[in-house]
């Protein structure tokens, strides 16, 4: 195994390349395994962000689709199933699939209080009648 050769790559013979060989003498041909498997760890009642963390520090990819769940549910945030049971040996880059529990944002009221209104008497005018003197 090799994390720097791709699976498939010939990385040696034995004989050594350039050696003289008697014709029909077996020549063996290494060829490479590819990087090491890594085990696809235990995500299911782990956070997204913990279920992303642990992928991602072996290695790993992450698809994550959304479930809803009722306001309220544990499974909120959490991971629900994995396409890839743990424990299960899998090349480095493969995707792991999450379907983690969403619940609906709760419903927002709005309140609209009309702004306070203020009662001005009219204005009122008086006429004062002309009077006249006599004298």
């Amino acid at each position: 195994m090799s994390e720097t050769v791709e699976l498939g790559t010939a990385i040696r013979t034995d004989p050594a390349a350039g050696q003289l060989v008697a014709k029909g003498s077996p020549i063996t041909l290494y060829v490479s395994s590819g990087p090491a498997p890594v085990k696809v760890p235990p995500l299911e009642g782990l956070s997204e962000a913990a279920a992303r963390a642990s992928l991602e520090s072996k290695g790993l990819g992450v698809d994550v689709t959304y479930q809803n769940v009722p306001i309220g549910d544990p499974k909120d945030g959490k991971v629900i199933t994995q396409s890839i049971a743990s424990g299960t040996d899998v090349a480095p880059g493969t995707v792991v699939k999450l379907k983690v529990g969403k619940a609906p944002a709760p419903a927002t009221t709005t309140t609209t209080i009309p702004p306070p209104t203020t009662t001005t008497p009219p204005e009122t005018t008086t006429t004062v009648p002309e009077t006249t003197t006599t004298v």
